[in-house]
């Protein structure tokens, strides 16, 4: 398995394991929460000087909860 594959598996079980470390304030679902989705691309020349040119691009996905930490 990649590293990109155990990224996704990480974030689970972080996600599973947070409500017993926050068991005495309620749930930790409830509140109001943000989904911030988006991309980042670039355009540059394969090496310098060179007259190609290669594309990259990414994507941008944020996660959170509102509030004081």
């Amino acid at each position: 398995m990649r590293i990109v594959g155990k990224i996704p598996l990480a974030v689970a079980m972080g996600l599973l394991t947070a409500p017993a470390a926050q068991a005495g304030e309620g749930s930790w679902i409830s509140g109001d929460w943000y989904l911030t989705l988006g991309a980042t691309g670039l355009v540059a020349p394969n090496f310098e000087g060179g007259k190609k040119y290669m594309f990259s691009a990414q994507p941008i996905i944020s996660l959170g909860k509102v509030g004081p930490e």
